[in-house]
């Protein structure tokens, strides 16, 4: 009897749970799915989804989404086919007009410097992809602004994103230069932040194209060229992008190419 209790009970844990699978609660009944990762469950809360929608209107995440769809919610702000205004023209670029900001005397912190630009350009210092963006855009702020230099920070990333600071190749631009003191993307080229507020770098393709997706070619500033990144292709070539429309190609290593520098906030 011992034996045969021992038997069923090994019997009864082998037996894989059944995938989505049917739960009461009180009247009624929900599918749940046990193989669903609760960190992409979480994530999907979170991102919000690049499908158009009005411009103003919230912004809707993909979870949001999946149950307007679910549940057949035909709202006419938001739709996944274009309409006749879902097109870049049609988003609101960051000003091109600011006063300088960002630095004085007695400014040196990264929140200092942002409250600066707030008091300096006050209503365009901040763009916010809800009110100028037709999809899924993320919002920017103004950190520094000067006659050689923009920083703006992508608040969904946190990432500071500097204007064209240089023209140059892409061993220099990446660092990957013999001499080190060639790196373009430091403090010792960025003056305005040090070594223990900010670390720079130049971008990856995949965080332009993420800074794109956060609306990016409508925030930073000198868009219409391409841009070195971080990303080699070959022993001869690198990518770059062409900030103003996203698109990707392939350049000599050789060449002079625009850079601009990504910077991770430490303080």
């Amino acid at each position: 009897m011992k034996f045969f209790v021992i038997f069923l009970i090994l019997l009864s844990s082998c037996n894989p749970p059944t995938p989505n699978r049917i739960e009461k609660k009180g009247d009624k009944e929900e599918k749940s799915n046990p193989e669903l990762n609760p960190s992409v469950a979480k994530l999907s809360d979170l991102l919000p989804s690049q499908s158009f929608r009005n411009r103003g209107t919230t912004q809707r995440t993909y979870i949001q989404e999946l149950k307007a769809l679910q549940n057949d919610t035909n709202d006419v702000n938001y739709r996944y086919i274009p309409g006749d205004f879902d097109h870049d023209d049609n988003i609101t670029p960051f000003s091109a007009q600011l006063n300088n900001c960002g630095e004085s005397d007695d400014i040196s912190k990264l929140d200092q410097r942002i409250e600066h630009c707030a008091l300096k350009n006050p209503g365009s210092y901040l763009w916010r992809g809800k009110t100028n963006g037709i999809a899924g855009e993320g919002d920017w702020r103004l950190v520094l602004k000067n006659n050689e230099i923009t920083i703006m920070q992508d608040m969904r990333t946190s990432l500071l994103w500097t204007s064209a600071i240089a023209e140059t190749n892409w061993p220099n631009a990446s660092g990957r230069s013999e001499v080190a003191t060639d790196h373009i993307c430091t403090t010792a080229t960025i003056k305005f932040l040090n070594q223990k507020q900010v670390h720079w770098r130049l971008p990856t393709r995949a965080e332009f194209l993420q800074a794109d997706i956060n609306g990016s070619r409508f925030v930073l500033q000198d868009r219409a060229q391409n841009y070195w990144t971080a990303n080699s292709y070959d022993e001869d070539q690198a990518w770059v992008i062409y900030l103003q429309t996203g698109a990707l190609n392939l350049m000599d290593k050789t060449e002079d190419i625009a850079v601009r520098c990504i910077g991770y906030p430490l303080q």
